[in-house]
């Protein structure tokens, strides 16, 4: 038959049961007699009570920045392995793409932004040693390593939600990143070997988040964290497109790269890229999961769905601009490109108000609950 556990005194407290003078506890076990049937468990008499999707505001904080972070260091590795690729290519086309890419870890804070020491005048081998730094040095916070770093301190406050499958890639990629942070000998073919693993991992957890959860508010959550940063992302490449003549003119092939549509464009167009049929792919296709309109529908179907579960929070002008852009691409960019940089910049503006909006309406960590019921 069930037993349980007895409290026992001490020695010399027979009249004090207390851990502190020496007391314990013991097995308790009650007999039956042998012809007793064996125990069964009860059935339940009474439903359970609803879980609903109650969510502390700390834990959709996590969840937000888990999402932002993945596509963090997604972008970090691809732009890590597009660039050090470029430096292995001795072909004229690519140094000038490589002039681009190289503005775009200056503004990720991948190379220092050191005017004593601009980077043209840098030998090749010691801006060889920066961006593998940046690669595998965690001291380096807006690095590979550095990024990772935070992932994996807010994966750990989301341990009881994450599958053993997400800590898996997690903790494999960060080991193997320790042990070559470790190592301190580094090439160039290495470094592109791990990132191609690395950017793997990123990929799997991005298809966990996707088919691996369920839909619920902190799931979309997780979702805008992502959209909204590879948003900022894609947008920022955008610019530097369309306000730079010489990155404009010097090939576009890194720009399909670190939008991971190479595949995607060559399926279409065999010749080299050009502005005129890149554009469309990377902001105007709504089949493509990397372009700006893509991406932004969904974010704004996701905020319209927060918005009628908690009230509005953000201002109308991000869910005004899919139609705007979708306007530019219907008349075939015939305005030239003025008009499409003002809607970039518009757009640009809105992602950072509307990071800053969600965090003042539900990350304030009182003693409201975030809960897909609420009213």
């Amino acid at each position: 038959m069930p037993g349980g556990l007895t409290r026992i005194s001490g020695p010399n407290s027979r009249q004090i049961v207390t851990m502190q003078q020496g007391g314990g506890s013991k097995d308790t076990w009650v007999l039956a007699p042998p012809s007793a049937p064996p125990p069964r468990p009860g059935v339940l008499r009474q439903e359970l009570p609803p879980t609903g999707h109650r969510l502390s505001t700390r834990v959709i904080e996590n969840l937000f920045w888990l999402g932002r972070y993945t596509e963090r260091c997604d972008n970090i590795a691809r732009l890590l392995r597009t660039t050090l690729t470029l430096r292995l290519d001795e072909d004229e086309g690519s140094e000038q793409q490589h002039k681009a890419v190289m503005q775009l870890c200056l503004h990720y804070g991948l190379l220092p932004n050191d005017e004593a020491s601009p980077l043209e005048e840098l030998a090749p081998q010691q801006l060889n040693t920066l961006l593998l730094e940046a690669l595998f040095n965690p001291e380096i916070p807006q690095g590979f390593a550095g990024t990772l770093q935070q992932l994996l301190r807010i994966g750990f406050q989301l341990r009881e939600r994450l599958s053993l499958d997400n800590w898996h890639i997690l903790n494999r990629l960060a080991k193997d990143l320790e042990q070559r942070h470790q190592a301190q000998r580094w090439n160039l073919a290495e470094a592109l070997a791990f990132l191609d693993q690395a950017i793997g991992h990123m990929m799997a957890l991005s298809g966990f988040a996707l088919d691996g959860m369920t839909r619920d508010v902190g799931w979309r959550f997780l979702s805008i964290g992502r959209r909204l940063e590879r948003l900022q992302q894609v947008t920022h490449m955008l610019t530097l497109v369309l306000d730079d003549d010489e990155v404009r003119n010097a090939g576009l092939e890194w720009w399909l790269e670190l939008c991971d549509s190479t595949i995607t464009y060559r399926s279409s167009y065999p010749q080299r890229p050009e502005l005129v049929t890149a554009l469309p792919l990377l902001l105007t296709s709504q089949e493509n999961p990397r372009s700006v309109m893509f991406l932004l529908k969904g974010l704004v179907e996701y905020l319209k769905k927060l918005t009628d579960q908690f009230g509005p929070f953000t201002d109308q002008t991000i869910f005004d601009l899919p139609e705007k852009i979708a306007g530019l691409g219907n008349a075939g960019f015939a305005g030239g490109l003025q008009p499409l940089s003002e809607s970039v910049s518009q757009l640009q503006l809105a992602l950072d108000r509307l990071s800053d909006q969600i965090g003042l309406r539900f990350f304030n960590h009182g003693p409201h609950y975030s809960t897909g019921n609420d009213e």
